[in-house]
């Protein structure tokens, strides 16, 4: 049975490939890898900035709650009406939420009244929802990667930049 997939040369030695084969065939799988890694980096951090929305729109809805109810934005985490997800914790001041490497920022009236999340601390990008609705994406200027998320969350190009130096990515309001 073996000896129908074995070929053999005239002068009896078996038939393989030859090392110069073996390293084209590697330097090809190496050039597609290379074009595909940072697509598929790309995908990866897209994908957990959008696993982040839900949470990050939780907090600010909790918060538009809180301030219907009192009449002011809170920057304290324990007095919203939702529970942290579990493995999450709480800064010192309560306005920090750390989970799964990312964070949620509870800002008051020196940001706009809005929650800012960072979906990857390794990724200079924040999402910052809010009190009219409204969305951002940030991106740093620097980082290619970056910009990269925000365009294809918005599917818009940046709008302005900052003094801090990050642009700005209009994602249009949430209901």
């Amino acid at each position: 049975m073996s000896k129908i997939y074995q070929k053999t040369l005239p002068a009896g030695k078996n038939a393989g490939f030859t090392l110069i084969e073996l390293l084209v065939v590697v330097l090809i799988i190496g050039i597609l890898a290379a074009v595909a890694l940072p697509k598929y980096q790309l995908a990866v951090a897209k994908s957990r900035a959008a696993a982040f929305m839900p949470l990050i729109r939780a907090v600010a809805d909790a918060n538009t709650r809180y301030y219907l109810a009192n009449g002011e934005y809170t920057t304290d985490f324990t007095q919203l009406d939702i529970d942290l997800p579990p493995g999450g914790t709480l800064s010192s001041n309560q306005a920090i939420m750390t989970y799964k490497n990312r964070r949620i920022f509870l800002c008051g009236e020196g940001c706009s009244y809005s929650v800012q999340g960072t979906p990857d601390l390794n990724i200079p990008f924040y999402i910052e929802y809010y009190a009219g609705g409204s969305i951002q994406c940030w991106a740093k200027n620097s980082s290619d990667q970056a910009n990269q998320i925000c365009r294809s969350l918005s599917g818009a190009e940046s709008t302005a930049t900052s003094t801090l130096g990050y642009n700005s990515y209009n994602m249009g309001r949430y209901q």
